[in-house]
């Protein structure tokens, strides 16, 4: 028996598996359902081993798996993390071609919906669900944002205009979705790269969307973007207790350093950042931290352990954190560099071989 029978073999043994749970010998019972589950998630374990080399039929193999899910909704095998993450690219297994890799995210899409209807499965469950729907309807969005961001080819305009309604499209269905914020913070972005003034009569028209989680992000990103011209604000009390405003910060260039401990690239790059700041301050140079981290004594110590000088913000709220959503901050680490008026001059990861941060302050300084 190939792989794929297995598959449908232990789903058939799974369905007749309820019909026992019927039975007046409740042991009987028991054991039948735990053998239907034994072969369900062996088989589908078996259809998951090495997906990527191995052909298979994407669309049978992911019933298999969402049935086995849905069927034995509190088996400790069900809900399979790795399987969740790449159950949606599963399609892309199967000649790549659009048609295919469409007809499995709707049959995948279909899938989901029945699932989410079922009562048996937890509130949590229908939340993954969801979740996963999101995920379907922005991945190939998400691949198209990944291609323009490495494409040495001008963006054309129409492209822009289409993904912003392809993400409007996807907010009608997931209007407070995560994934949907995320997805509009990361496609505004190439927006921005490749096209600054259609980037912001873009984030205009989706800051007045419906969809909360696209108005949020929207908004974030035109806090940036109108930054531009008008002088941006942040107050706040840093963890030492100093009190931090940028608007009395005026006629100084001031760096925010969106970072956080774990973030390895963003402890590699300190070292950099406290020598241009040591050297600039006296003319007029600071640096403004605001941590994305959630332990506050591990922040603290990290901090001593480091000498830092200058303020940081912390709430503890990792990625909901106040000022990161506030200018749509999705991926570390992000720098606003902030003229003597209060301008964002530059927003981004670190500067690239060609500027560096010590060249931009002294350009913005004026030495």
């Amino acid at each position: 028996m190939n792989l794929l029978n297995r598959v449908v073999a232990a789903c058939v043994v799974l369905t007749f598996s309820g019909v026992n749970l019927h039975a007046s010998d409740s042991e009987t019972a028991q054991a039948s359902a735990k053998e239907g589950a034994d072969m369900t998630f062996e088989a589908v374990a078996e259809a998951w081993k090495n997906w990527r080399k191995q052909p298979l039929d994407p669309i049978a193999t992911m019933y298999a798996t969402l049935g086995a899910w849905q069927d034995y909704p509190g088996d400790p095998r069900a809900w399979n993390p790795s399987q969740m993450n790449n159950i949606v690219f599963l399609g892309e297994t199967e000649g790549k071609t659009e048609e295919k890799i469409e007809a499995y995210e709707q049959s995948l899409r279909r899938r989901i919906a029945t699932m989410r209807a079922d009562s048996r499965l937890s509130d949590q469950q229908i939340a993954q669900l969801t979740v996963l729907d999101a995920r379907v309807m922005t991945t190939r969005i998400y691949a198209e944002i990944g291609e323009l961001r490495g494409s040495e080819v001008p963006v054309p305009v129409e492209t822009l205009w289409r993904l912003r309604d392809e993400l409007q499209g996807v907010a009608q269905v997931h209007p407070d979705s995560e994934i949907l914020r995320l997805a509009v913070i990361a496609f505004l972005r190439i927006a921005d790269d490749a096209q600054p003034q259609v980037a912001l009569e873009i984030s205009e028209t989706l800051a007045r969307s419906n969809a909360p989680s696209v108005r949020e992000a929207a908004a974030g990103k035109l806090n940036i973007l109108k930054g531009r011209e008008r002088p941006v604000s942040l107050a706040f009390e840093s963890l030492d207790g100093r009190q931090v405003n940028l608007d009395q910060m005026r006629g100084k260039v001031v760096l925010v350093d969106f970072w956080a401990t774990w973030c390895v690239p963003c402890v590699a790059e300190m070292p950099n950042v406290r020598a241009v700041y040591e050297k600039y301050r006296k003319k007029g140079f600071e640096v403004v931290g605001v941590t994305l981290d959630t332990n506050r004594k591990a922040t603290e110590d990290f901090l001593k352990e480091k000498k830092l000088p200058w303020p940081n913000y912390f709430d503890g709220k990792g990625w909901q954190n106040k000022f990161a959503r506030q200018f749509s901050i999705a991926s570390l680490p992000t720098i606003l560099l902030i003229d003597a008026n209060g301008y964002v001059v530059f927003a981004g990861p670190r500067f690239g071989p060609e500027t560096s941060l010590e060249q931009e302050v002294a350009r913005l300084l004026g030495t």
